[in-house]
């Protein structure tokens, strides 16, 4: 049986970073990130899936659920002393920092994953949530960063410790978001066994802008948000 995956994630950028990319897509196949959130009506056979990175930001992870009401959101710096009791598949610092997952239809098979390599300072490690609801498995991914050095190699690391404590693995890039003000991306999602049939993003008091990817429960496809 294919378990159907959804991976999203934030991932520095680096000058090495499309190379990093390249080769990370390489060893895992067929990968792709999601980040953020927009409003969407689901069909039957889909999900809608809000990805936001939150920049530890009080309450936001809370208040764009309730704003966009998704099936499944997939957060990255959560502060999550701040957000009422609906992520029930988490990993966070002893200050609440850190990923969580939310599904309107609840999770299971809950996993959690650190990065194998502390950021710099040596007392923070990114974190990585991982939990099935339905069919699906999602993961919501921060990557490790490493300033100021940005090894490259260690955020292979990181995702390849990922891959591990997945069931299966092997996916393919749906769609990549920018970041306000450079030219570049640092958020991405990416499925297996799903297809995506929508997407938009929007503004929140955040860094990053969030996203709201509409996806088929079949096929496959891609996509970059201009």
């Amino acid at each position: 049986m294919l378990i159907k995956i959804i991976f999203t994630a934030t991932i520095p950028h680096t000058p090495c970073t499309a190379i990093a990319i390249n080769l990370i897509m390489v060893n895992i196949k067929k990968l792709a990130v999601t980040a953020a959130a927009t409003m969407a009506v689901r069909r039957v056979g889909s999900v809608v899936i809000l990805v936001q990175n939150l920049q530890k930001k009080p309450g936001l992870a809370s208040s764009v659920v309730h704003m966009y009401r998704p099936n499944v959101a997939l957060v990255q710096e959560i502060n999550d002393s701040s957000e009422e009791p609906i992520f029930a598949a988490k990993s966070v610092s002893k200050r609440g920092y850190g990923t969580a997952i939310y599904a309107k239809e609840g999770v299971e098979n809950v996993k959690t994953v650190l990065s194998p390599h502390a950021e710099t300072g040596g007392l923070i490690y990114k974190k990585t949530t991982i939990a099935t609801s339905g069919s699906i498995q999602y993961v919501s991914f921060h990557g490790y960063n490493g300033q100021p050095f940005k090894k490259v190699q260690n955020l292979t690391d990181h995702v390849e410790a990922v891959k591990r404590a997945l069931e299966t693995y092997g996916f393919r890039l749906a769609v990549s978001w920018p970041y306000p003000g450079r030219n570049f991306p640092l958020d991405h999602a990416f499925v297996r066994g799903v297809k995506l049939e929508a997407s938009s993003i929007y503004d929140s008091e955040a860094d990053h802008q969030g996203a709201i990817l509409q996806l088929s429960l079949s096929g496959s496809g891609c996509q970059q948000i201009d």
